[in-house]
């Protein structure tokens, strides 16, 4: 009974905070589509063939970015999961950069490389492939991640049956290790696919007007056009798309978690021939995760007669010192935070079990910043000026990856070392305090890592809800990307170096073994 009373206690702070930051400014949203009358509104905007070209090249987007990523990314996740070799370790941290790298940098990347001035000379500006390739660029590390990890939890001897039994390399690939693999393949997939449809900084500043996706038009209509009923029912379109999408992932979550334990396992190193496919597809992948990001350096100081370092003195201003500080200052804010309410969200969904509480802290990572960011404007008029609107949408997208880092700890601690601390007359919160606590350390602290890398990087709430005194680096680099000229450009690109290194160093002083987490 009082262990039930304590849940409910824990339970309120973390539920608390999702209903005022996002379920009641989310449904707000949702209601302007109603206002003048619900169908009615509904029928005008689904009437308008410009919206369906909207929400079939979002569908279009995400579908091509999702199957070119899987297509990439399962050649490279078999050869990682058949071979040991030099550097192996160094790749695996390599496809870590894209999932921490600040999706305004990405674009940025992207745009250096292939833009209208990029390095590269091929031109893809004002086309499709430019909003596709900044998708695979960050959904391929985590493609190969989830099927790596899905085929190290196949039982060796099943393959070594298979191979018993008569079978050769292809037969077993296509008969027993796929079919296993399937479900971590699935769930990646529809992953990308949510993240890829409901993606914003990229489709904004790679897709212009023309390839704009819905969730751009949800933002074009909100603060350009003041048209909240319209923007209203393309969020209800697309949370039934997202909601879809995140059915069935977590579907698919609860089969790959009964599919065998995750092992490391001494591999063969590869012979002959093998050698060339091992080069091929780790050069491809450590190329497409490192490719933009170079390029984002190399554009910051490279200019018309060569290396220069211009562009790094022309931002040495007040206004980037300003958007520097207040980098810091909100992440670190939403970090700590973060971690108090993920944290305890971890610890109720642990002790309930839950399946209800477990979906609901996938629930920020389902609705896009944008809808709730502009609940938050129709919701709480009257704290538009308050920083709290802004710390709250930071925490909203951070908390998750503490919520779900710390409950995988949870769930892989051993219940008989916790029975042997209290038949040795350890009370409830000694155990907490000499147990459980030192053994979440490291799952607190990748989740913290991967909280503030995703608050440093983050620019749809901000750029929604700033004052112009709380701009950050990201929207100081949508500025400056916005401003003609080459000294622009490569100011935006020294910026987003900037940007790019902070975000990495504070991850990497928070996080010490994230190569080998996979807990989302």
């Amino acid at each position: 009974m009082q262990r039930t009373f304590t849940t409910f206690l824990l339970a309120l702070i973390p539920l608390g905070f999702l209903g005022f930051f996002l379920i009641y400014p989310f449904v707000r949203a949702l209601l302007a589509g109603a206002e003048g009358g619900f169908l009615r509104q509904a029928q005008e905007v689904l009437h308008e063939k410009y919206y369906w070209e909207r929400i079939g090249w979002s569908l279009q987007q995400a579908t091509y970015s999702s199957v070119l990523s899987v297509l990439l990314g399962v050649p490279a996740a078999l050869t990682l999961a058949r071979h040991d070799f030099p550097f192996k370790t160094t790749l695996m941290r390599i496809l870590m950069l894209p999932l921490v790298t600040p999706s305004i940098v990405a674009a940025m990347g992207i745009l250096s490389l292939v833009g209208a001035r990029g390095l590269t000379g091929i031109h893809l500006q004002d086309t499709a492939f430019l909003v596709i390739l900044g998708n695979v660029f960050y959904n391929q590390s985590l493609i190969v991640r989830f099927v790596y990890a899905g085929l190290l939890r196949i039982p060796e001897h099943t393959v070594q049956a298979a191979r018993v039994l008569g079978a050769n390399r292809w037969r077993v690939l296509w008969r027993v290790t796929l079919p296993l693999v399937l479900p971590h393949l699935l769930g990646a997939f529809s992953l990308v696919f949510l993240y890829c449809f409901s993606s914003f900084s990229l489709a904004l500043l790679l897709g212009g007007q023309k390839f704009s996706t819905l969730e751009v038009e949800i933002y074009t209509l909100t603060l350009y056009q003041l048209d909240l009923s319209s923007a209203g029912i393309l969020v209800l379109v697309q949370f039934l798309i997202t909601g879809l999408a995140a059915v069935v992932y977590t579907n698919l979550q609860k089969r790959t978690s009964s599919t065998g334990e995750f092992r490391t396992r001494t591999l063969p190193r590869p012979q002959g021939l093998q050698w060339l496919q091992v080069l091929f597809w780790t050069g491809l992948t450590g190329l497409i995760a490192l490719a933009p990001l170079l390029s984002v350096f190399l554009k910051s100081v490279l200019g018309q007669e060569g290396i220069t370092w211009a562009f790094y003195r022309g931002i040495l201003t007040s206004d980037t010192l300003q958007a520097l500080w207040n980098t810091l200052k909100f992440s670190g804010i939403a970090m700590v935070l973060s971690v108090v309410v993920g944290g305890l969200q971890a610890i109720v969904t642990f002790r309930r079990a839950s399946p209800a509480l477990d979906a609901l802290s996938l629930l920020p990572f389902l609705v896009s910043m944008v809808s709730v960011s502009v609940g938050y404007l129709l919701a709480y008029p009257g704290l538009s000026a308050s920083l709290t609107l802004l710390i709250g949408a930071y925490v909203l997208l951070a908390h998750p990856f503490v919520t779900r880092t710390v409950l995988a700890g949870l769930r892989s601690l051993s219940p008989s070392m916790l029975q042997s601390a209290r038949v040795l007359g350890a009370s409830p919160l000694r155990v907490w305090q000499r147990v459980i606590l030192p053994l979440l350390k490291s799952s607190i602290r990748t989740g913290a890592a991967f909280a503030l890398a995703s608050a440093i990087g983050e620019f749809a709430a901000t750029l929604i809800l700033q004052r112009p005194e709380w701009t950050t680096l990201s929207t100081l680099i949508y500025q400056t990307l916005g401003r003609p000229g080459a000294q622009n450009l490569g100011q935006a690109a020294a910026l987003s170096s900037m940007l790019l290194g902070i975000t990495y160093m504070a991850f990497q002083v928070l996080e010490e073994d994230a190569a080998g987490q996979n807990s989302f």
